[in-house]
């Protein structure tokens, strides 16, 4: 008897348990069997002890952040005096971002009409595929913020989506992306006027984030942008991937040096491929946000209410395909960007969804031994972590050309188990 009532009650609550497992899951996996602790958070705590002790920076000291990093930096430095205790403060602030992201994708997945405990798995796997560089570098909080966005905006609330992707773009940059998505929905769904406050909010959050700043130092300010872009090829992105199987293959001479930033690649094209890089990058993302565009023929009215479910799932799947276009086209893909596909992987929509999540699982142990399980490796020129750098680089390109080539998700409810209280144990699934 006792049987029957736990089997009836986890039938009648199966979404909370499914939650709470998760979410033990997840505790234990980042806090349990991540490594954390890097020569980054160490950094991270440098920057916010010198803030707690009234420098400002950009003024008083260089950073290479956008702003709303340092606020990520500085919070666990409130509960942590020393480098071993802010690790771990920082772990934990990184597990909080982590666990909105699952609460989100719960949401999002039901608005889908995705089965939840298959999402969840999903999302687990690609957790673990990306192993420790989760709580060992800053991304999973805009990585989160994106997630947050695209998740308020299917709510209907725009202005609230275009703020967070203004706090996204002051923390990480790329989050600014979304801005182009947000713009064609509402233009071809909406209208130009429902467009202006939204656009407002997004820029006066920006002002607001920046100016302070750039009053007190604009030198300081602008030269930690400028740091970025005028960056030399890194040895992870895709140009140097490419470089090096051709100097592999004895085409052309490559070696690694350690740039400003980050270790780079000097080979014969290396600089003109890096000047290029930017105007490939405009042109990639260019295409998609056209590809996201052009389906619409006609301008389709559905007032203010929130998108419908393949309308949000279309969004998520061009949100995926942007952000793997910046990171294959960009002269810089450091290690942890990975870390920004990650809340997407598990929404994928549409025939490339049972494809895509074990690709990325496999590109996350490519990148995992690329770095840390490599990395001097690489830096030698031996040629396996090449060929694995290679092979992480083409499987991502292929993943986003799955998505464009199936960017038309059709939901429809395969089947519906309707239990005694009408909540739906199997839910509905995504089918072509």
């Amino acid at each position: 008897m006792r049987i029957a009532h736990c089997l009836a009650f986890l039938r009648r609550h199966w979404l909370w348990c499914a939650t709470i497992c998760f979410t033990v899951l997840h505790v234990a996996i980042l806090t349990g069997f991540f490594v954390s602790g890097s020569s980054d958070v160490e950094l991270y705590f440098d920057y916010a002890s010198r803030i707690l002790t009234g420098q400002m920076p950009y003024r008083d000291f260089a950073v290479e952040y956008p702003p709303g990093a340092l606020l990520i930096f500085l919070l666990p430095r409130l509960f942590a005096s020393t480098t071993t205790a802010y690790a771990i403060a920082f772990t934990f602030e990184m597990l909080a971002f982590d666990l909105i992201c699952l609460y989100m994708i719960i949401a999002l997945a039901r608005r889908l009409k995705l089965t939840v405990v298959s999402t969840l798995v999903i999302y687990t796997l690609s957790v673990i595929a990306v192993s420790s560089i989760a709580v060992q570098r800053y991304d999973f909080a805009p990585a989160a913020i994106s997630l947050a966005a695209i998740f308020v905006f299917s709510r209907g609330h725009y202005k609230s989506a275009w703020a967070l992707v203004a706090v996204g773009a002051l923390v990480k940059l790329y989050p600014i992306a979304l801005a182009p998505l947000f713009l064609i929905y509402q233009w071809r769904h909406q209208s130009w006027q429902r467009l202006v406050e939204p656009v407002l909010v997004c820029g006066a959050v920006l002002v607001w984030g920046l100016l302070p700043f750039y009053i007190m130092s604009p030198d300081g300010l602008i030269n930690a942008f400028s740091l970025q872009s005028g960056r030399n090829l890194q040895i992870e992105s895709s140009y140097s991937s490419v470089l090096f199987m051709v100097h592999a293959l004895g085409g052309s001479y490559a070696s690694v040096f350690q740039g400003p930033v980050s270790w780079d690649l000097a080979s014969p094209y290396s600089e003109v491929v890096a000047q290029l890089s930017l105007v490939f990058m405009f042109f990639a993302a260019a295409a998609a946000y056209i590809t996201y565009l052009l389906p619409y023929s006609q301008k389709k009215n559905e007032g203010i209410g929130p998108p419908e479910p393949q309308a949000l799932g279309r969004l998520l799947n061009f949100t995926l395909i942007l952000v793997v276009v910046l990171l294959t086209t960009s002269k810089v893909f450091s290690t942890q960007f990975i870390v920004w596909l990650l809340p997407f992987i598990p929404l994928v929509s549409g025939r490339a969804r049972h494809a895509v999540w074990p690709v990325f699982v496999v590109v996350g142990f490519l990148t995992w031994y690329v770095y840390p399980a490599h990395y001097w490796d690489i830096r030698e020129l031996h040629v396996l972590p090449m060929q694995a750098l290679f092979l992480r680089n083409i499987l991502l390109v292929l993943v986003a050309f799955w998505l464009w080539d199936t960017h038309e998700p059709k939901l429809k409810s395969e089947r519906n188990c309707e239990l005694p209280d009408g909540q739906d144990l199997c839910e509905s699934v995504v089918t072509t």
